[in-house]
């Protein structure tokens, strides 16, 4: 089982595709951060978390991040995508980024109540987290001021 978590519009075949938005065709309509409804522990090979961390508070993360880890089966893999805030910064302090963009990659779009960030990373923040969990990364890079992070549940 695959899990896309926060999807919004971006409907992935082969995924059960989850967010607490109201979406046509979306599996299902619930917040991120309790998926029993949805799985049983070490039932789900992978998760996709596209903008999903960065919109939970910050004391919130490692009990949601335990929760998906939970989750996954041994050797299962969680894929995080949050905007980068060192990037961010530079880029909007460089000039290379306008006021508008920035506001809306620090602080979300804000099209519905649910649609802020509430946390923001950096690589080594997002790496250390993950490892908390006992995760281990096994790729990590920053595309546009956005960082792609995956990290493996070790065999037992």
């Amino acid at each position: 089982m695959k899990l896309n978590l926060g999807c919004g519009n971006d409907l992935r075949n082969g995924y059960v595709n989850i967010d607490i938005a109201p979406i046509n065709n979306l599996d299902h309509q619930i917040d991120a951060s309790n998926l029993d409804d949805v799985c049983n522990d070490e039932e789900v090979d992978e998760i996709l978390a596209v903008n999903v961390l960065n919109m939970l508070s910050y004391k919130e993360i490692l009990n949601v991040l335990q929760h998906w880890v939970d989750k996954l089966k041994p050797g299962g893999t969680i894929k995080v995508v949050v905007p980068d805030l060192v990037e961010l910064s530079r880029a909007f302090l460089n000039g290379e980024l306008k006021s508008d963009h920035f506001i809306l990659q620090m602080y979300g779009k804000q099209e519905h109540e649910h649609d802020f960030h509430r946390t923001g990373f950096d690589v080594v923040l997002l790496q250390s987290v993950l490892e908390t969990v006992k995760m281990q990364v096994i790729s990590k890079r920053i595309l546009n001021a956005t960082i792609v992070m995956e990290a493996e549940k070790p065999n037992v």
